[in-house]
């Protein structure tokens, strides 16, 4: 019966889970879900075919000198970029307005089909972003919102400050939950079940007095089940905080391997991370050698999660639900769940990118339209691409159920 009723629940969300991706944009710490976004504002100025073909070749060189996932998007897309960036440089001189070069140029990037969190963005990316960097006080926000804080975006985007942070939390006080998480504890199975929709910084401080009263009302539960598919990331302090800081008797650590190719992405990433000369890498048996020799540096880092209080809050046993649109930071936690083994990982192999921190903005010269990707490529542990092969699930899908009906199955099989 139980069954039915957790199936029914996510059918009634669906509604609002498509809302939320519309309005999440959360990667690392701040992701975005893949090709989503609103019509941008025009600056008022008008652009010359000259600043125009000056943007796109702009674009490219960002692209170029530092897209670690070139070899990953013509894997797994099919596609020749060299032709597509030669075709897309002449549409550009048909282009009759500053929107219109926009849509062109973003065309374009739609062409990478989100590899690497490859997309330009839009007006309410960029009022969403500047918001999170704006109030997330660490080194790497810092440098982002000093990216994003410029004249030309600002008038591109007609530039409106909004704090999705008091947003998140009116909507909380006011109907006494975000919308983000969904509970159930079963109390004759000794199953609760968590299905949180996205890690949005937002979210973090605003869910986390109700997902601690979860684990209160469920620490007679022989089971948990969390439910992330769907999760198209935000922060990584969501799921640490939240979920596996309170639920350790001991600190736990993972390790994430990241490749680095250009400059602009060295000078981003050493604000947190110590870099190495890609030579000094140690030799894992499924990278790409194609891959590898186009990388400079690369990022050996073990994350830490720590004990809240060296007690575990459930001391049952944990599930992870997953499917083939967890991403980012979502994705990280499923690699954190894999290497430490906190969670028992059941449904479709993950989209991947969860390993580094927020992609990298270029700001276009002229237009100020911002450019944004992943300024690393991240590894598995057998040095295979995240992006291109994700977390595989430890119990895959059972043929013909869902996620969740193939855990249940596990749960009442004692595994």
């Amino acid at each position: 019966m139980w069954k039915r009723e957790c199936l029914m629940r996510k059918e009634s969300v669906c509604k609002f889970v498509s809302a939320l991706l519309l309005l999440c944009l959360l990667c690392g710490c701040a992701n975005e879900p893949k090709g989503v976004g609103a019509v941008p504002v025009s600056s008022s100025h008008k652009l010359t075919r000259e600043q125009m073909l000056a943007d796109y070749d702009a674009m490219w060189k960002d692209i170029d000198e530092n897209y670690p996932l070139m070899g990953v998007a013509e894997r797994t897309t099919g596609k020749d970029f060299a032709k597509i960036k030669a075709d897309y440089r002449k549409k550009v001189l048909n282009a009759g307005s500053d929107l219109g070069f926009f849509y062109i140029l973003n065309n374009c990037i739609k062409e990478f089909q989100g590899t690497g969190h490859m997309c330009l963005l839009y007006k309410d990316r960029y009022t969403m972003v500047m918001s999170i960097y704006k109030n997330i006080k660490s080194p790497h926000c810092n440098y982002l919102y000093r990216i994003l804080d410029n004249a030309a975006s600002r008038d591109f985007y007609s530039y409106t400050p909004v704090d999705i942070y008091a947003k998140a939390k009116e909507t909380a006080s006011t109907k006494g939950k975000s919308g983000n998480i969904s509970t159930k504890i079963y109390e004759k199975d000794k199953v609760c079940y968590l299905e949180i929709n996205s890690f949005g910084s937002q979210f973090v401080s605003v869910d986390a007095p109700k997902i601690e009263e979860f684990f209160r009302q469920a620490k007679d539960s022989r089971y948990c089940i969390l439910d992330i598919c769907g999760n198209g990331g935000g922060a990584e302090a969501y799921w640490m905080d939240n979920i596996v800081s309170p639920n350790l008797d001991r600190d736990a650590s993972y390790v994430s391997y990241e490749l680095i190719k250009g400059e602009a992405a060295k000078q981003y990433l050493s604000i947190m991370e110590k870099l190495h000369p890609i030579s000094e890498l140690k030799k894992l048996p499924n990278t790409d050698e194609k891959d590898l020799a186009q990388m400079k540096y690369f990022t050996e880092t073990q994350k830490t999660v720590k004990s809240k209080d060296g007690k575990k809050a459930f001391s049952g046993k944990f599930y992870l639900l997953t499917d083939g649109v967890v991403y980012s930071s979502a994705e990280g936690f499923a690699m954190f769940c894999k290497q430490s083994g906190f969670a028992k990982i059941v449904g479709e192999p993950t989209d991947g990118d969860g390993g580094g921190i927020d992609p990298l903005l270029f700001v276009l010269p002229n237009s100020g339209i911002v450019l944004r990707f992943s300024a690393s490529l991240g590894l598995n542990q057998d040095g295979s691409s995240n992006e291109e092969f994700g977390t595989q699930p430890d119990v895959p899908c059972a043929k013909g159920k869902d996620a969740l009906q193939t855990c249940l199955d596990l749960i009442q099989a004692g595994q």
